[in-house]
């Protein structure tokens, strides 16, 4: 079988090599209901029919061209904080900063809808500790430079609070807690507010996602805005105005809503509680 005739519709391909035949067959070239004839058959057959052709001989492509970083990035389907195994945990958490701030649209916009929360609330508790430690460390040093502001505070403070815990040493060593206090509070706040903002979103809106989603998107979002309480002065207010921005746009990207029910789900529990506030003043 050195040379086979190929037929296909009733007209002849032509005399091709046994092993042109089996390469062509491999590759789709010959379908397998083209009819075939060699010298020694009685009668033309199928293709698939035919036996003792050789093992075929394919080239192998070469390998694909890396992707540029850009077109790499952009497929990726979440932040690069859940890419850290392979990026590293301290350049998957700058990469991911990066990310938010400056295109926090479009990086909403890649997160898959279901997928797992741990992730996202390991990114905020660490951002969020180490934030709010800095913060309070802050605090420690001016209340310790000027202890009048720190029995201001406790004036205005709605609780009677006993006069020992209003020294500013007391308020130092108390800091020795706030390593084990905080990341409890940051995960039972994180719960919390996620749960109040997807049930103001599924009576306002009609959400993508379930309530994990929306947590990542908190955990993301209020990671992310964390950054600001490194400020000494107006650290607060700041992350409160990029917290409420980024929320925004995370709600609307990740749950495909439009503008009005993702600020009716990040702004209602606040003027909810500002009305409650105010009835009771």
């Amino acid at each position: 079988m050195e040379y086979i005739h190929v037929a296909r519709d009733g007209r002849s391909l032509g005399r091709f090599a046994a092993q042109d035949v089996a390469n062509g067959k491999a590759s789709g070239n010959f379908r397998p209901d083209d009819l075939v004839w060699h010298d020694g058959l009685t009668a033309w057959m199928h293709l698939d029919a035919l036996e003792g052709l050789p093992s075929p001989e394919l080239p192998e492509p070469p390998p694909l061209p890396a992707m540029p970083a850009a077109t790499a990035e952009a497929s990726k389907n979440a932040p690069a904080w859940e890419y850290r195994a392979e990026l590293g945990t301290l350049a998957a958490l700058w990469q991911t900063l990066g990310e938010f701030f400056s295109n926090p649209p479009g990086t909403f916009e890649r997160m898959r809808l279901h997928a797992p929360w741990r992730p996202a609330m390991w990114f905020y508790v660490v951002i969020g500790t180490v934030a709010y430690m800095a913060m309070m460390a802050y605090q420690a040093v001016r209340f310790h430079l000027n202890p009048k502001l720190l029995e201001e505070m406790v004036e205005s403070f709605p609780l009677p609070i006993p006069p020992e815990a209003i020294q500013p040493e007391a308020f130092v060593s108390s800091l020795v807690l706030v390593p084990i206090l905080i990341p409890l509070f940051l995960i039972l706040k994180a719960f919390v507010m996620a749960g109040l903002y997807h049930a103001v979103l599924r009576m306002v809106g009609n959400p993508a996602g379930d309530f994990w989603t929306t947590l990542r998107v908190y955990c993301y979002a209020l990671g992310t805005a964390s950054v600001f309480l490194f400020l000494p002065m107006l650290g607060g207010l700041v992350e409160f105005v990029f917290s409420v921005m980024w929320l925004v746009t995370g709600l609307r990207r990740v749950h495909n809503v439009s503008l009005m029910p993702a600020m009716c789900a990040v702004l209602g529990p606040y003027l909810l509680l500002f009305a409650v506030m105010t009835m009771m003043a």
